[in-house]
């Protein structure tokens, strides 16, 4: 069980320009740090040292998916162990954990992303995956302009894992892609001329 669970609230950098002897400024992209997530494990029975030495393996292997006590899912990742506390009147083992990582819903998929959509995350800027059907030898999706492609090629566009596939294979050269698409809270809309399948999942402050 959880006990102790806290989790601290995103800090928020705001970067801006002033201009010299004036009161205006423009801003920039925000930028959200990782949310601070602190618990303790209670280890009981028997098998206490194994179930919790195959349960810190798992935490140490890579991002892990927690859901909290207060209903939310975390994508995180392992920080700091803390030091076990066994005791005395108890064969429970405590052991406190260290996690750094954001909160997030359950992916949405939207089947045509051609005419607008709506973004659920309450972050500035959220990563997706685009996918379309090329109907001619060159195209645009999401703003990103192929060429040298042929008619039914299978474009992908994946801004979670930064790649860009065309029929399963690497299309970084084929596009003239800066950056990978970003969509905001709310409203969107991508400049593109094909009809285009686009999933994300929504990420909350």
């Amino acid at each position: 069980m959880f006990n102790d669970w806290t989790v601290k609230r995103d800090s928020l950098t705001q970067p801006y320009l002033q201009s010299a002897n004036t009161q205006s400024f423009v801003t920039g992209s925000a930028k959200l740090a990782l949310k601070k997530i602190t618990f303790t494990l209670d280890y009981t029975g028997d098998n206490k040292d194994d179930s919790r030495a195959q349960l810190e393996l798992l935490m140490v292997s890579g991002p892990i998916e927690i859901y909290g006590p207060d209903g939310r899912n975390y994508k995180c990742v392992l920080q700091e162990f803390g030091e076990e506390n066994r005791m005395d009147f108890s064969d429970a083992v405590s052991v406190p954990y260290t996690f750094y990582g954001y909160a997030h819903g359950y992916r949405i998929t939207v089947p045509d992303a051609w005419g607008g959509f709506w973004c659920y995350s309450t972050v500035p800027y959220t990563d997706c995956i685009i996918s379309a059907t090329s109907r001619n030898t060159g195209t645009m999706v999401a703003g990103i302009n192929f060429t040298n492609i042929n008619v039914g090629d299978q474009i992908v566009i994946d801004g979670e894992n930064h790649v860009v596939t065309i029929n399963g294979e690497n299309g970084m050269l084929k596009c003239d892609m800066t950056e990978f698409p970003k969509i905001k809270p709310q409203n969107n809309a991508l400049e593109s001329s094909e009809h285009m399948k686009l999933s994300y999942i929504p990420v909350f402050m």
